[in-house]
């Protein structure tokens, strides 16, 4: 991101959709780091935001953004479909993550043979 004018305390975030289109993510710096600080005109700043995938293969796009902070969004930036990642799996679920779980059956009133 390169500022054009002097900007306080932007919000920097990304939203990530799967391909039906649901938000599968909204990350930014509005909850762990509001106060992002004072950017001067033509400074250039890099944001990443990690985490771990839990997502189920598809192929996801990512919308980064840069707004002023206050109510609502007045956008400085905004990338609508700017990058996409296909995620790959061994595995197929029909949910939106692919979560590793421990699955346990058991029979009522079963009784256990003794030995």
């Amino acid at each position: 991101m390169r500022f054009r004018e002097e900007v306080d305390d932007p919000l920097f975030g990304v939203n990530l959709l799967n391909g039906r289109g649901d938000a599968v993510l909204s990350a930014s710096n509005v909850l762990a780091a509001p106060q992002s600080g004072r950017f001067r005109a033509g400074e250039e700043v890099v944001f990443r935001i990690a985490f771990d995938n839990v997502f189920a293969a598809d192929r996801y796009v990512a919308t980064p953004a840069v707004a002023l902070s206050g109510s609502g969004f007045q956008w400085l930036d905004r990338r609508e479909r700017f990058a996409s990642v296909v995620v790959g799996s061994t595995r197929e679920t029909d949910a939106i993550t692919d979560l590793d779980y421990d699955f346990v059956l058991e029979r009522a009133g079963a009784e256990v043979p003794s030995s």
